[in-house]
């Protein structure tokens, strides 16, 4: 989707499906500085999570009664709490798989330095073993 939004002021674009959304931003003024040049801007989001509002055959506020918003505002936090489990459970399972290739990695690294460590020795017992035969001290 692409919005224009005017030099100062506010821009707000509501999202019909959930799920990752990217923010691409660009100016078009001679007044931006160049490449090579930092810039500061402020940004704001909001995420709400009022889902029932966005759908086209949703009910006019008015119709409701009291009891009937109350229920949709408590089913909307629902959703907005199952959502957060969902995600917290994606993420849970993301560094749970990274912590255990890191605790991989770090096995092998250890097993490797054992290995160079006990061939170490075995190669320094071989080399003054043979220095000691050549001087004939053995």
């Amino acid at each position: 989707i692409d919005e224009t939004a005017e030099a100062v002021g506010r821009l707000a674009f509501h999202s019909v499906v959930a799920g990752e959304h990217k923010v691409c931003i660009k100016s078009t003024s001679a007044a931006w500085p160049e490449a090579s040049k930092s810039a500061k801007f402020f940004l704001k989001l909001e995420i709400h999570g009022n889902d029932a509002e966005l759908t086209p055959d949703a009910a006019k506020k008015s119709d409701l009664s009291s009891l009937e918003q109350e229920l949709e505002t408590l089913d909307n936090q629902v959703d907005l709490i199952l959502k957060d489990l969902e995600y917290a459970k994606t993420q849970e399972q993301h560094f749970r798989d990274q912590s255990e290739r890191i605790n991989l990695r770090i096995m092998w690294w250890s097993l490797f330095q054992t290995l160079l460590l006990l061939l170490s020795g075995v190669w320094q017992i071989v080399h003054l073993q043979n220095f000691f035969r050549a001087k004939k001290l053995v």
